[in-house]
């Protein structure tokens, strides 16, 4: 992939994700990584390309976890996890939120999830327990 596509493809996460360019540079800076917001729009339109560091802390902000399949050349044939439309509704909703509100939520999903084991591990007690004759 070179320059110009890199650019393309950043330019597409980053509104994908609903960011301006003026909060990537400043999500940037949580990465000690300080640049304009000219530098950015540089990168998006092929000018220059961010050297590796600066590439891994913008996929982190995009919540990009395969760079090789995002960036490369060869494209899975296949997604590895199936997601029902309700599913992909949901995670475009989340990924639209403040960080805060995003934290709201996965906080909640954690507890039901907690709450779902609590209930296997009770269900498998209840039938390990003899069953009484009366």
């Amino acid at each position: 992939m070179g320059t110009k596509e890199i650019g393309i493809k950043l330019k597409e996460l980053r509104k994908r994700n609903g960011f301006s360019v003026n909060e990537i540079a400043n999500k940037l800076k949580e990465y000690d990584c300080e640049f304009s917001p000219k530098t950015v729009y540089g990168w998006e339109n092929g000018h220059t390309q961010p050297d590796a560091d600066v590439l891994i802390a913008l996929c982190d902000i995009y919540n990009v976890d395969d760079i090789i399949n995002e960036f490369g050349t060869k494209k899975r044939k296949t997604r590895l996890v199936n997601l029902t439309e309700k599913e992909e509704e949901y995670i475009k909703k989340i990924r639209e939120l403040q960080d805060s509100r995003k934290e709201m939520i996965y906080g909640v999903i954690d507890e039901v999830y907690e709450e779902k084991d609590y209930e296997i591990e009770a269900d498998d007690q209840d039938e390990e327990q003899p069953k009484r004759s009366s």
